[in-house]
């Protein structure tokens, strides 16, 4: 869509605010600008390091240019603020609202082999940075160990990475305690039927399948990065590791197979922890921003209008002297 079939589109819906969902795209930013309407800027990823995504005028100047022409900026975690508050300034932080289906189906197709397991699932692409080789690295230490756990690992294989997974699994031995999937459109029922979540990747900007597990009573072992350690109370709703750190990863998988009812009680703690993530409470601190955007808005014209009569009759004084 052009700028200027854009420009036309919220002239002709008689929008009072553009709102751009993604730092990578532009358009709605010059549209907003070229019409003289505040515009918002929702920034909901890290954009080229955790999706791939491309800048619509390259990554500095993108950023810099939405920034500059943006009304208010909003990020969906302090991780995401903090990485772009040095190139945008002011940043306001709202969580994502993350709902789940009251009831949740079993999965008849899980894949559990192995009766006493613990059984983990990793959800996402199977790119570098998800974690999938973290993982895999650390399953093999528990098998060395003994420790009875299983892995199922679901999403869509990008590139050569999901045949390097399989040889990872081959290698080390793991067919019979980790399953390698595809996506799905509905995960849901697969983290029902695990016990614990892992969520490996290292530029996570929310984790929105970290706060569905937490809606499920399943505790999580989060990497220390990205905006996971915001929705992880490490010790009380899950564990945290150090990224790249597969023995620590392995350690906090044992742990919770060996403590079953700490296990059963972070559940239980992230499962009202999560909570907080609801539409209600997203609509509400968003409101709130569109409202100030708007007074602000109304305040600066005022004054333009008082300054402009200033002028006004500050000309017509020294017209008459």
């Amino acid at each position: 869509l052009s700028i200027a079939r854009l420009a036309f589109a919220i002239r002709r819906l008689g929008c009072d605010i553009v709102y751009t969902n993604s730092i990578t795209v532009g358009a709605g930013a010059i549209a907003s600008k070229l019409l003289g309407k505040p515009h918002i800027l929702h920034i909901r990823e890290f954009g080229d390091d955790d999706f791939g995504l491309e800048y619509d005028w390259g990554r500095e100047r993108t950023r810099k240019l939405i920034g500059t022409l943006s009304a208010a900026c909003i990020a969906n975690s302090h991780a995401v603020a903090d990485e772009f508050r040095p190139e945008i300034g002011d940043i306001d932080v709202v969580y994502n609202s993350v709902s789940i289906p009251e009831q949740v189906a079993d999965a008849d197709d899980a894949p559990w082999r192995v009766p006493g397991a613990l059984r983990c699932i990793l959800l996402g692409k199977v790119t570098p940075g998800t974690g999938q080789q973290e993982a895999i690295s650390a399953f093999a230490r528990l098998a060395e160990s003994n420790v009875p756990a299983e892995l199922l690992i679901m999403g869509p294989a990008l590139g050569a990475h999901g045949s390097l997974i399989s040889e990872m699994i081959n290698h080390h031995g793991l067919n019979d305690r980790v399953y390698l999937r595809g996506s799905t459109p509905h995960p849901i029922p697969y983290i029902k039927s695990a016990d614990v979540l892992l969520m490996c990747s290292r530029r996570e900007a929310f984790g929105r399948v970290t706060v569905e597990a937490m809606k499920l009573g399943k505790p999580v072992i989060g990497s220390r990065s990205g905006g996971t350690p915001e929705i992880i109370d490490s010790g009380r709703t899950g564990l945290l590791y150090r990224p790249g750190d597969s023995q620590e990863l392995a350690g906090k998988i044992q742990y919770l197979y060996e403590h079953p009812s700490e296990r059963q009680h972070m559940g239980e703690t992230a499962r009202l922890q999560a909570t907080r993530y609801n539409s209600d409470e997203l609509g509400d601190n968003v409101l709130k921003i569109l409202h100030r955007v708007m007074r602000e808005r109304s305040q600066a014209a005022a004054y333009s209008k008082v300054q402009t009569i200033s002028h006004s009759v500050t000309g017509e004084d020294n017209r008459a002297a």
